[in-house]
């Protein structure tokens, strides 16, 4: 797991952000907290979730 403007970083090492429906449940409940935490913070930031190819 990564926040959004860290994406570069991870894709130079061979990983891709998956996307929502792909994610194990785990992630799926941790990424709806970190939605729901970035409402109240406003940091427009997206946590995402990378998988090495």
């Amino acid at each position: 797991m990564c926040v959004s403007k860290m994406e570069g970083l991870y894709i130079k090492f061979g990983f891709k952000a998956i996307p929502y429906e792909a994610m194990p449940r785990y992630f799926q409940r941790i990424s709806n907290i970190f939605r729901i935490a970035d409402v109240i913070r406003h940091s427009g930031e997206e946590l995402l979730v990378m998988k090495m190819e």
